[in-house]
C-alpha cells in the first residue's frame, strides 16, 4: 500500500492511495470523517488489470463462472457501522471486462422455454466485451446500462435491482444468423 493522508479536525483526508487486490492495481482518494455517531465514508477509485476469475477467491457465487480482464471506475460513499453497508451505500461504478467467458450461469435454463435451440449456446458463451454502469443507492441499484457483446449474442439490459431482491429491467436479446 502507498498512500498519503492528513488528518485535520477529525476527518481523515487521504488524496492519492494505490494498492495491488487480487493482482489488480487500484488507485484511488477519499476521506474518512465522522457523521453524527458513525462514520462516513467517500472514495473515488480506478481498477486496472484485474482478472475477474479471481473474484471468485472471494465469491463463492461467482467461483467458476466468469473469467475476463477487467477495469473500472467508481465513487462510493457508505456509512460503516450504521447497519448493512450495502443499506448505506451510495455511489457509481462504470467497468469493462474484455476478452472472457460466461459459464455455467443457469441463463440457458431460463431462457429455454423460448430458445431451445440455443441451449447450448447460451450455457458457456465466450466474449469480446461486457460494459455497464450502475449506480447504487442504499440496497438498491439501477442499472444505467449493461451491454454484452460476443460473437453470436448480444444482450442489452436497463432498469434496477431492489433491494437485492426484485429485477425491473428491460432485457434486449439479439442473435446473429449463426
Amino acid at each position: 500500500v502507498d498512500a498519503s493522508y492528513n488528518y485535520s479536525g477529525g476527518k481523515i483526508d487521504i488524496p492519492r492511495c494505490r494498492f495491488n487486490f487480487l493482482d489488480a492495481t487500484v488507485m484511488g482518494s477519499g476521506t474518512v470523517s465522522q457523521s453524527g455517531n458513525a462514520l462516513q465514508i467517500d472514495t473515488r477509485a480506478s481498477i486496472d488489470n484485474l482478472k475477474v476469475q479471481n473474484l471468485g477467491t472471494i465469491s463463492k457465487e461467482i467461483e467458476g463462472r466468469l473469467y475476463g480482464n477487467a477495469k473500472a471506475r467508481l465513487a462510493l460513499s457508505f456509512r460503516p457501522g450504521d447497519g448493512e453497508i450495502a443499506d448505506t451505500l451510495k455511489g457509481t461504478c462504470d467497468f469493462l471486462i474484455t476478452n472472457g467467458k460466461v459459464a455455467n450461469t443457469g441463463v440457458q435454463n431460463a431462457l429455454g422455454i423460448w430458445l431451445d435451440s440455443l441451449k447450448y449456446k447460451l450455457k458457456d458463451l465466450e466474449f469480446n466485451t461486457i460494459s455497464g454502469s450502475v449506480s447504487a443507492d442504499r440496497g438498491n441499484l439501477d442499472i444505467r446500462t449493461l451491454v454484452f457483446n460476443s460473437p453470436d449474442v448480444r444482450v442489452m439490459v436497463n432498469g434496477e435491482v431492489q433491494k437485492k431482491k426484485d429485477l425491473n429491467a428491460k432485457l434486449i436479446l439479439e442473435f446473429n444468423s449463426n
